[in-house]
């Protein structure tokens, strides 16, 4: 199961750079080591500045997920943390 998370483009720079010194950055990287995953760029061969504020992390399943989630939208510079729904067949 996957978390998207969308971060402001303040962030995201901090983030790919890996700027732990920045308190937003080092927030959101405390609270995804709290719950024992990694977030990783969605896109990461993209450089559309849009596209650069994407982020993923995998989750065992949909109670830890929604924890994870509930506890970065309280960091600053994150814009949406949802759960991806599960992928399904087109309806015929």
């Amino acid at each position: 199961m996957q978390l998207i998370i969308i971060t402001s483009p303040e962030l995201a720079a901090g983030l790919s750079a890996g700027h732990r010194s920045n308190r937003a950055v080092a927030q959101v990287l405390d609270t995804v080591k709290k719950f024992r995953l990694e977030i990783r760029r969605q896109f990461p061969a993209v450089q559309d500045p849009e596209l650069m504020r994407y982020y993923v992390a995998e989750v065992p399943d949909e109670t830890r997920g929604e924890a994870v989630a509930v506890a970065l939208r309280e960091c600053s510079g994150i814009e949406a943390a949802y759960l991806k729904p599960p992928d399904e067949l087109p309806a015929r």
